[in-house]
């Protein structure tokens, strides 16, 4: 892990200081739904000439998805590096091929289009490529932080917004600690032990209070993921 660390701080630290509020060139009017800011993808060029893209799952929040939001990259983006991969349904970011034709160190961004069905969001995320000799360590993790607040939620108000899972073998699955599942209910929200999405809508009758709970993340080869963060979700 040692390699991946000095990277994922940064990004960790970059997104723990997001605002959470909506920028009027981005989103639809009428919508708060919103591609997560400032997120960072992970590969690696090594010394044969390959390239090594860390599978994550990007994270959106807001709008009123039915079962999840929809995910595509923006072809009109020109800069767009090609062979980047995006599944529509999990938001998954992945690389085709392992030549690293066209790449380069350093920081290279992508926009992405997300979607609920009714109003789309566009983002910006970026890929970090170093060119250490030896492969970063890809095994799946969640958000390396002690916690991590998500979007607030409002009273009477439909609530989503999606978690957060790199490395490993995709898809994942999601599943909730059971501590914290009644708690969540109370307030109307779910895990979508799927895509990863924290939904539901907020009863006006309940008190406003913070919300916190802890999710367990698996790949497709059954390795849970390393890290086990506090998600927190003011209700007001």
């Amino acid at each position: 892990m040692k390699l991946l660390n000095p990277i994922l701080k940064l990004f960790f630290a970059i997104m723990l200081l997001q605002s959470i509020s909506c920028s009027d060139d981005t989103v639809e009017i009428g919508s708060n739904l919103q591609v997560v800011p400032q997120q960072i993808l992970t590969a690696n060029i090594n010394y044969r000439g390959t390239i090594k893209l860390i599978p994550q799952m990007l994270m959106a929040q807001g709008g009123n998805p039915d079962k999840s939001y929809t995910w595509e990259i923006d072809t009109s983006y020109l800069a767009t590096p090609e062979r980047v991969r995006i599944e529509a349904t999990s938001g998954i970011v992945t690389l085709e091929g392992a030549s690293a034709e066209g790449f380069k160190t350093g920081t290279t961004y992508f926009r992405v289009l997300v979607s609920d069905g009714e109003f789309t969001s566009k983002g910006m995320v970026g890929i970090k490529i170093t060119d250490h000799k030896l492969d970063p360590v890809s095994d799946l993790q969640q958000l390396q932080a002690a916690d991590y607040q998500l979007m607030n939620g409002v009273l009477d108000q439909f609530y989503c917004a999606s978690l957060f899972a790199m490395g490993g073998t995709p898809p994942y699955t999601f599943s909730m600690d059971t501590v914290d599942t009644a708690e969540l209910e109370e307030y109307g929200l779910s895990l979508n032990d799927e895509f990863g999405l924290i939904s539901g809508e907020i009863p006006k009758d309940v008190p406003p209070r913070l919300l916190s709970f802890k999710v367990d993340i698996k790949d497709s080869r059954g390795k849970s993921a390393l890290y086990n963060p506090i998600y927190k979700i003011r209700v007001r």
